[in-house]
């Protein structure tokens, strides 16, 4: 009876191979099970659920496909994808080295990934973008933390672009800040509220003894390219940095780091890459491409730094012996597992900055299915 259904639906073809009947004859096996627990009459409860038997056959053939069909994973639906990637500072920030030499080596086109990078300065318009109209992007994990307690529900953690802190607070060469206990009464550039770099700076204050709110003065001074031109001008007494241009500012000798964050928080990771639940659900297979490939240029960096270096320096229009310096520094941080620890560590931050709304638990924002399909 069953195998006559079967067969109206799914003609005989010619050339069938052993993988397709082998598929049919799981599929038969748990359609007859399905239907031997179907109860005689079906609870109200079931409403939500389409229970005709053509439903049950299409259902029951995405479950029997197994990996080539997960619900909720979109795998084998998207051959290509042509969109923006929102990214924070993409030519400051050091984490975004390995997309910089997978674009070069064109790992995403031919991966059938049109992508074109966009900017931007400030962590939360990175968020405001990806639940907009940017469909994948990658921001600071105390950003993306903040915006899921604040109405951004459909916001989701994927993957990690920059696991290790490359953060630091510097002062200019000669100046008389010897550590971060002689910051009191001085001014201190750091980035928006919500953003890491100012919960950096209010703990180095707090372990100095310091009270961020009366003893200094902190001004958003965005990035660190405006960091450092406040810092030499004399607008601030101390900034925000962070590679490759804080090497060159150490190179010629103009600033030295007072505070190196990575050192104070070393479990804590530094930039997640974020999606949408309804991209994801619609998406998912372009979202596991995206993160194979990102895997990919993360390990390609950390296994040929120098030629990474040599495109990371053709990129900036850098020396290339500061670019290799930036690039060794920075590459054992590139991981694109989520980690239990630094996200709880994030989270932390969040409450202590007063940026959480509401309870947020780990499971709430972070969704490792397309990590785990992509490595």
């Amino acid at each position: 009876m069953v195998a006559a259904y079967v067969r109206s639906e799914a003609p005989e073809q010619k050339g069938v191979s052993l993988l397709s009947q082998l598929l049919a004859c799981e599929f038969l096996r748990k359609w007859m099970k399905i239907m031997s627990q179907m109860p005689k009459e079906v609870p109200a409860s079931f409403d939500t659920f389409t229970l005709s038997r053509r439903s049950l056959l299409i259902k029951t053939l995405a479950m029997t496909a197994g990996g080539c069909c997960l619900p909720g994973l979109g795998w084998g639906r998207d051959k290509s994808y042509s969109g923006a990637l929102a990214l924070p500072l993409y030519k400051e920030l050091t984490d975004n080295i390995p997309l910089i030499v997978g674009f070069d080596k064109g790992f995403f086109a031919d991966a059938g990934l049109d992508l074109k990078p966009v900017s931007y300065s400030v962590p939360s318009d990175v968020i405001r973008a990806v639940t907009t109209n940017t469909d994948i992007g990658a921001a600071s994990v105390i950003a993306g933390i903040a915006a899921r307690t604040r109405g951004f529900d459909e916001l989701r953690i994927i993957g990690t672009l920059m696991g290790k802190l490359s953060l630091d607070f510097v002062v200019p060469v000669n100046s008389s800040i010897r550590t971060s206990k002689d910051l009191a009464g001085k001014t201190i550039g750091v980035n928006v509220p919500s953003s890491i770099v100012t919960y950096f700076a209010k703990s180095m204050l707090r372990e100095a003894g310091l009270d961020p709110e009366k003893d200094v003065k902190l001004i958003d001074v965005k990035g660190a390219g405006p960091g450092a031109t406040a810092l030499e001008n004399g607008l601030v007494d101390c900034t925000w940095s962070t590679a490759p241009l804080q090497t060159q500012l150490e190179l010629t000798n103009k600033v030295r780091s007072i505070y190196k964050c990575g050192e104070h928080f070393p479990h804590m990771q530094q930039t997640a890459i974020y999606s949408t639940s309804s991209f994801l659900d619609k998406h998912g297979a372009t979202a596991t491409t995206y993160l194979r490939i990102v895997a990919k240029c993360q390990e390609f960096v950390t296994a040929n730094p120098e030629a990474a270096a040599r495109i990371y320096a053709k990129f900036l229009g850098i020396d290339e012996a500061i670019a290799a310096k930036v690039v060794m520094a920075v590459a054992p941080g590139y991981v694109i597992s989520v980690s239990r620890g630094g996200m709880d560590a994030n989270i932390r931050a969040a409450k202590s900055l007063g940026l959480l709304e509401k309870q947020l638990n780990y499971s709430d924002i972070v969704d490792l299915r397309f990590a785990q399909a992509a490595t």
